[in-house]
Parts: C-alpha cells; sequence; structure tokens
C-alpha cells in the first residue's frame, strides 16, 4: 500500500441516500435484464449467474472446440483500476443509448452530477469513477462494459467477463493459428480501452493452486493451531468439511441448475428440469408483503386451521373448516417425500385458500402454527414459486382472505384437529399432491451426503488419531478456535512430548513424570488438581 492508486475509497452514502440507491439498482437491474439489454457474456453483478456458470462456458467452448478437432486458447485480460477510472460522461451516453425508462436515465444522471471527494477538510469534485460501496456501482459497470461483451469476433472467437475480469476465448485447428486469429480481436479490445479512457493491466501472476492447501492456511488461521497438525485434523477442529468433498457434491447443484443429466442425492433420483427455481426477476413496484396477525378467539368469519405433518419420511397435509364452533368440511392429501413440513404447511395454507375462493367465504381466517411459512410470505424479496402464486391468489380474490399464528399444542380444538387430519395421510400409499422440490430441500440432503463421507473418511483415517480418540464425530457446528485448548486436543504444541519429538528436548514434566503428553497434563499431572 506504498501508492495512491493502491486505495479504493468506499462511497459512503447516507440513510436516504442507500434507500434511494437500492430503489434505483433495483428497477434499473429490472430493465435491463427484462429487456435483455445486457450481453449473455457477462457473468459478474448479475442474478442467477455465478463463477460456476462463467467456468461452464468456458468448458463448454472448449469442448465444442474438441468436438471439431480444434484445439483451445484462452487469454485472460484485466483492466487497471477500473471503476474508478469510468468517464461519467461516456457513460451518459451509453446509458442514452439503451432503451431505458427516461425517469430512471434522469435519475442516474443527477444521483452522478456534482460529487465530492472529502477527505479531512480538503474537498474535491470528481466526475469518473462508480460510486463503490453502492447498490447501483456494479449495474453501471455492467453498462458500461456491455458494448465490448457484444461485439462479434467471428465464429471462432469468444468473448466473456466476470465483472472487470475479461477473458477471450479461441479455437485453431493448430496452435500457430492461435497468433493471427487473436492479434485482429486484441486489437479490436485495445481499441475499446482507448476510445472509453481505460488502460490494460499487462501484469499477470499465475498460480495453480491444490485444494487441499488452500484450505489448509486457512483452518490453521481458524483455530489457532500448530502448523504440525494434520489437515484432516484441522478440518475437524474447524468444523469445515474437506474441500474437495464439498466440490464433489455442490457440482450436483450445478449440473441441477444447468438441466443436462440427472442426478442422485442422498438416494434421491432428480431428473432434468425438475426443480422449481426463483422467479428471477420480478417487477420490483409488485412485491407484496402479506401480513399475518396472531389469533384470538373472538374472530368472526369462517376459521379454516392447517397443518403438515412427516411421519416415517412420509408427508401429509390438512386443512379443516370451523363455522360457529362446527367443523363443516375437511381435507387430507399425501405429498412427495422429498419435500419438507415447510412445503406441506405451504401448500394446506394454498389448499385452504382455494378452498375459500371457492365457495366465497368473506372474510375467510386462515390459520396456521407454522411461523416460517407465514414470514415467507410477509417477505417481500422471497421469490420462490410457491410463495408467488400463494399472494396472487390472496391479491387478485374479491373477497377478503386474513392469516394468523397460532401456537402449537396448546389444546385449541381447531389446531388440534388439523395436526390429528395431517398426520392421517402419512399412512396413504398414494401421494395425493405431488410436488417438485425446491433447490433448498436439495442443498440440505447435499449437506447430508458432504457429512456422510466426510464422517467416513475421518473415521477410516489413519492421520490425526489424537484428535480422534477426543473428537470421534464430525460436526459443522464446532469451532474449536482457542490456541491453548486445541495444543492439548491435537497433542501438537508447548507439550514436552511434542518438543521432544520434534526438536529433541527432554521430554519429562516438571512434576516428575517421565513424559509429559497431554494424556498426563489432563489425567494424572498433580499440578494441575484444581
Amino acid at each position: 500500500m506504498d501508492h495512491p492508486s493502491h486505495f479504493r475509497p468506499i462511497c459512503l452514502l447516507p440513510c436516504w441516500g442507500k434507500v434511494l440507491d437500492k430503489l434505483i439498482a433495483e428497477r434499473l437491474s429490472y430493465h435491463l435484464e427484462s429487456d435483455h439489454i445486457l450481453s449473455e457474456n457477462q457473468f459478474g453483478f448479475r442474478k442467477n449467474r455465478s463463477t460456476v456458470l462463467a467456468l461452464q462456458n468456458i468448458l463448454d467452448f472448449h469442448e465444442e472446440g474438441s468436438n471439431s478437432k480444434q484445439m483451445t486458447c484462452l487469454i485472460s485480460i484485466d483492466m487497471s483500476n477500473t471503476f474508478n477510472a469510468v468517464d461519467w460522461n461516456l457513460l451518459n451516453k451509453k446509458i442514452q443509448s439503451i432503451n431505458l425508462p427516461k425517469y430512471i436515465v434522469s435519475i442516474i444522471q443527477h444521483f452522478l452530477s456534482e460529487r465530492q471527494v472529502c477527505v479531512h477538510d480538503q474537498t474535491k469534485k470528481y466526475n469518473r469513477g462508480i460510486p463503490q460501496g453502492s447498490s447501483l456501482g456494479p449495474i453501471l459497470w455492467n453498462v458500461f462494459i456491455n458494448d465490448l461483451l457484444q461485439k462479434d469476433f467471428g465464429p471462432n472467437i469468444k468473448i466473456q467477463a466476470f465483472a472487470d475480469d475479461i477473458l477471450l476465448m479461441l479455437k485453431a485447428p493448430a496452435t500457430d493459428c492461435f497468433t493471427n486469429n487473436s492479434k485482429e480481436a486484441l486489437s479490436t479490445i485495445d481499441s475499446w480501452t482507448r476510445e472509453n479512457l481505460m488502460t490494460i493491466n499487462h501484469r499477470k501472476v499465475k498460480q495453480n493452486v491444490k485444494t487441499g492447501q488452500l484450505q489448509r492456511s486457512g483452518l490453521i488461521n481458524i483455530t489457532k493451531s500448530y502448523r504440525t497438525v494434520s489437515t484432516e485434523a484441522l478440518q475437524v477442529l474447524a468444523g469445515v468439511p474437506p474441500l474437495d468433498i464439498q466440490l464433489k457434491h455442490l457440482h450436483k447443484i450445478h449440473l441441477i441448475k444447468l438441466g443436462r443429466s440427472q442426478v442422485t442425492i442422498n438416494g434421491l433420483t432428480i431428473q432434468p428440469n425438475s426443480i422449481t427455481f426463483r422467479k428471477p426477476f420480478l417487477k420490483p413496484w409488485t412485491k407484496t408483503a402479506i401480513n399475518w396477525n396472531h389469533f384470538s378467539d373472538n374472530m368472526q368469519g369462517t376459521l379454516i386451521y392447517t397443518d403438515g405433518s412427516k411421519i416415517n419420511d412420509r408427508v401429509g397435509g390438512a386443512f379443516v373448516v370451523l363455522e360457529q364452533d362446527k367443523e363443516t368440511y375437511s381435507q387430507t392429501f399425501r405429498l412427495s417425500d422429498s419435500v419438507k413440513v415447510f412445503m406441506a404447511e405451504l401448500a394446506a395454507i394454498e389448499k385452504a385458500l382455494d378452498f375459500a375462493i371457492e365457495h366465497s367465504k368473506s372474510p375467510a381466517n386462515i390459520i396456521s402454527d407454522s411461523r416460517s411459512v407465514l414470514l415467507a410470505l410477509e417477505n417481500l424479496n422471497n421469490l420462490d414459486p410457491s410463495i408467488l402464486n400463494i399472494k396472487d391468489k390472496i391479491l387478485n380474490y374479491t373477497g377478503q382472505v386474513r392469516l394468523f399464528w397460532i401456537k402449537a399444542h396448546v389444546g385449541h380444538m381447531g389446531n388440534e384437529r388439523a395436526d390429528v387430519l395431517a398426520k392421517e395421510p402419512t399412512t396413504n400409499p398414494d401421494i395425493q399432491h405431488p410436488t417438485v422440490a425446491n433447490l433448498h430441500f436439495i442443498k440440505q440432503l447435499i449437506k447430508k451426503e458432504i457429512l456422510a463421507e466426510w464422517q467416513d473418511r475421518w473415521s477410516n483415517s489413519t492421520k490425526g488419531r489424537e484428535v480422534f480418540l477426543l473428537l470421534p464425530r464430525v460436526n459443522v457446528t464446532r469451532v474449536q478456535g482457542d490456541f491453548y485448548v486445541n495444543q492439548l486436543i491435537s497433542g501438537h504444541g508447548a507439550l514436552a512430548a511434542y518438543q521432544h519429538r520434534f526438536f529433541g528436548k527432554a521430554a519429562d514434566c516438571t512434576c516428575g513424570h517421565p513424559l509429559e503428553d497431554r494424556k498426563h497434563l489432563i489425567y494424572d499431572c498433580p499440578q494441575w488438581d484444581n
């Protein structure tokens, strides 16, 4: 940090400025994505896009080359100080050139006008750079670089970016063709950087890193252990599964998202395109919260109690209708075994809502003991299709629907009846309500797989056996970060036995025992009796 250019100032917005910044960012992002303005070759700062998808795009390009008996070349291009170098005049021209609502264009122009940098008592106006620390900044960068990513480099050359990291991919029948083929593409990129007042950083550092080595340094810092402790023991002390196991199983989520092949997770086979995903782009001004209240005994109208249950890995749901304290209707249904109770509670509310709409019940009071489902309906940013479907039904119903939360198992007749009914369909051999598993459930299954494989590796490993004696079970909630405690658990540290083993020092304890190891200190040493 010996040069001012190495510093990255953060834009500190006032509270109301942050609110406005977030509102405009959401609306701008919606228009850019829904109108397909942004290039498909940009993978950074965008919903439903990630480094994994960027890597998959590279692999697809390489596979295309291999299938046509061509070689692949990758050229990584890094721009210097990109976010601080964006010229506002150029950015405004680019914003005006795309099809955006005029009010958004106007607000962005005002947002970037008359900005000042204040350092102590010195103030200076500036007209370059995207405000770092704001929600709007990354989206504006995507607009700024968009025209470069939309350029056509020919059938055998492709460009992609993750934020400001640009990658040029080339295919050719022989390596000697890459020089000539890349010249024109690199010249085009160089011209773009000059026209947009940017510079390319020619200093690149390339490094191959093994996953185990990458994880080990972090584990040592977390546990504050000696460097001689084995990686397997460090993982158990830190509560962090081995990175290679995580990568192997988390890759299944990527395959599911791509929808290219079936995946088996914990015995459950997931077919391509059979998982429900969150709706990626919803008009920000249409987001709605469905409010709920606590149940009271003096409510007027139809009372509909709902519940969900899971017994012996079978999932059931039910709702019961009470009018003037009399049961007038009930319905039970069994869901797919792959879903959680949350989905059963949600399905019960939706079926109760369908009943109220079909029979024109108003006011219809739907009562659930699942606070998590009610909070999900109240959450503006929950884009799960099942949640959005219930919200749409409530908003489009001409009658009145009210949601209430009731404490479970407190002896209330309606809630207890719904609880009994929800258990009944778990004995039914047929599934009446087939439910597609969502991504959250799949992630839970993958976590179980990761823990199971990690436990198997730890149990059968020949390393870290002293730690295994005290911690035979792996656990992601355990974080042993105490410098002194971990010396006792691992046997690596300021113990005389350890010092003798590695440095040839005396192994005896100050109490006179011939070997000062952790067993002696914990169980036998008279110096630690108290």
